[in-house]
């Protein structure tokens, strides 16, 4: 669950970084910018990304209009047909109601390559350290295969790898015991 709020909270201090700067000579981010997040209030409800946009509000000054529901992708479609699309999207690809999917295919995915070396206030390092090597290297990430990152993770699970016991005898094979052999 920490891990999960990180990744919350790095990807809002990315975003407020992204599309609130000012025009000020060093970049500062405007304070009097909201940013709009809206996601599918999953299994651990609401209150984890509520204490992301409390900790983000109080470290930034910026202020977040949350939207959070279990219907997100129905909710969404309709605003963003109208042009009133959320500054940060926080729904998976293959979610009910395939609206990551139909952004993906019509290729309305903002480039936000620039996440990885942007640095975590309050630690030292930047985002692309917290994330395992390979992890922005895959089609999920870079769905276009232009070699820019489109989607962030936000956790992943492992698989479990399953083979036909009665075909590997059938053929006379060994059952590998590591991932050379396999």
């Amino acid at each position: 669950m920490k891990k999960i709020l990180i990744v919350m909270m790095m990807a809002l201090l990315v975003l407020a970084g992204c599309t609130a700067k000012d025009d000020t000579p060093d970049g500062d981010v405007d304070k009097d910018v909201t940013l709009e997040v809206a996601g599918l209030e999953g299994g651990y409800g609401k209150e984890g990304w509520e204490a992301v946009v409390a900790a983000f509000t109080e470290e930034t000054g910026i202020e977040v209009e949350l939207t959070l529901s279990k219907i997100i992708s129905d909710e969404l479609r309709p605003n963003i047909q109208a042009g009133k699309v959320p500054d940060v999207i926080y729904l998976g690809v293959g979610a009910i109601g395939g609206l990551t999917d139909t952004m993906i295919a019509e290729k309305i995915i903002t480039d936000i390559s620039d996440i990885v070396d942007e640095p975590i206030p309050g630690e030292t390092g930047t985002v692309g350290d917290k994330v395992l090597p390979g992890f922005f290297d895959t089609l999920r990430s870079q769905p276009y295969s232009d070699g820019n990152i489109h989607l962030a993770p936000v956790f992943y699970s492992p698989l479990g790898m399953f083979y036909n016991q009665g075909l590997f005898e059938e053929k006379g094979w060994e059952v590998p015991t590591t991932w050379d052999e396999m």
